[in-house]
């Protein structure tokens, strides 16, 4: 179907992340991937992730709404119960997304949410309770990561930006791997042409002003969270000392990682983000002015390289605010509730499985439940990318732990 025919307006997405920061710095402490060479974990950047939302300092998939909503409605198609799989999060927010978008058109998708970490694990689990949505997930590395039954959808959210060049070029190609004939992927990156080729870290100016920014909003945000001024400010302290992002440099490397690994791209659009972009705050991974592409890319082949008859090459045309349109076109410029008690430890979770009574007495993805694998094959890094040892986890490091499955009962 093409763009903008037969839309549902979108209720507002339920992230209640007043309630939940607390609850994440906390689960963060404890759950974090650890690199096992160097004691390093995570915490730095799941820990104050959802505080930092809260002050406008970070880019999550809110910010790309319309996109995420219009392209699921249109990439499902017919299909009644999808199987869309959400690669790498930081928290619960694409789970919310993607549930916001299917479910006003009466789609009940089967999800899985896979990461290498168990905190955003813990709190999509946390999240799918809320909604009374059941949801699978899958505590494993993307790379090692392997199903059965292929996916419809893989859903990210600037997710390349966790890897160097070389590991992007065999992330696209585990996402075709994982994808079945005619399914897409739907993702929104960051393209900065000013960038090198180098890793991108705060420097020290940009570390103090984000610093200042985030003192000046600490007490409104204990206010909120009930968590101390002082240990917010630390937190903040933390991030931009670990934070590195490998930049996308140009729309051509951002079309041509999914194209040199066999997809075809549907629908392309092109747009900066204006809304709530910082003019006293930069550094990497801060909302800014720069250019973001929106992607809907199909693995619209059948093995002998052939179109696909079910692919659709027509232009999205629909005049919403990004702008969805061909590739060849560009464009100018909730309700709060208490997490409740503590989600058990990790290694209670890790040997228990929850499972769950569902449609059919099989639930969502229920009949792939102990098929899917870890492979044993592939480098390991964090759920959102192998980056260097002071970045996000540790790269190329595998996890103290072993990696379970876990169904989230509704």
């Amino acid at each position: 179907m093409s763009l903008g025919e037969d839309r549902v307006t979108l209720p507002p997405v339920d992230e209640p992340i007043a309630s939940t920061a607390a609850l994440a710095l906390r689960l963060a402490s404890t759950l974090c991937h650890k690199d096992p060479a160097t004691g390093e974990s995570c915490a730095w950047y799941h820990g104050p992730w959802q505080l930092l939302r809260l002050l406008g300092l970070v880019m999550t998939p809110a910010r790309h709404a319309d996109f995420y909503g219009t392209a699921l409605e249109t990439t499902v198609g017919r299909r009644r119960v999808p199987r869309i799989l959400i690669s790498g999060a930081a928290d619960y927010s694409l789970l919310g997304h993607v549930l916001a978008a299917l479910r006003a058109r009466s789609i009940e998708p089967e999800i899985t949410v896979l990461d290498l970490c168990e905190t955003p694990l813990a709190l999509n689990r946390w999240y799918a309770e809320r909604m009374a949505y059941p949801i699978t997930i899958r505590h494993r590395d993307i790379f090692e990561y392997e199903v059965e039954r292929p996916f419809d959808i893989i859903c990210t959210h600037s997710f390349l930006g966790r890897f160097d060049q070389k590991q992007r070029g065999r992330l696209v190609e585990k996402w075709r791997e994982l994808l079945c004939v005619g399914g897409a992927v739907i993702t929104a990156n960051r393209i900065q042409p000013a960038a090198t080729a180098e890793p991108k870290a705060f420097s020290p100016e940009q570390a103090r002003a984000f610093r200042d920014a985030v003192s000046r909003g600490a007490e409104s945000l204990h206010l909120s969270t009930s968590i101390d001024p002082r240990e917010i400010v630390r937190q903040a302290d933390l991030y931009t000392t670990h934070q590195i992002v490998h930049p996308v440099r140009s729309r051509e490397e951002f079309v041509g990682l999914f194209e040199q690994s066999g997809f075809i791209v549907d629908h392309i659009s092109w747009s900066p983000i204006v809304s709530g972009a910082r003019s006293d705050v930069s550094g990497p991974g801060v909302p800014g002015t720069s250019e973001y592409g929106r992607i809907i890319v199909g693995a619209g082949t059948l093995a002998h390289g052939e179109p696909h008859p079910d692919r659709s090459q027509d232009a999205l045309q629909h005049g919403d605010e990004g702008g969805l349109r061909h590739r060849d076109q560009s464009r100018p410029r909730g309700e709060e509730q208490e997490p409740g008690a503590e989600l058990a430890d990790a290694e209670q979770r890790e040997e228990r499985e929850i499972t769950r009574a569902g449609r059919g007495g099989t639930g969502l993805a229920g009949s792939d439940h102990g098929r899917e694998r870890a492979g044993q094959s592939g480098r390991r890094g964090h759920g959102h990318g192998p980056v260097p040892a002071h970045d996000h986890g540790g790269r190329g490091k595998g996890g103290g732990r072993a990696e379970g499955e876990h169904v989230a009962d509704a």
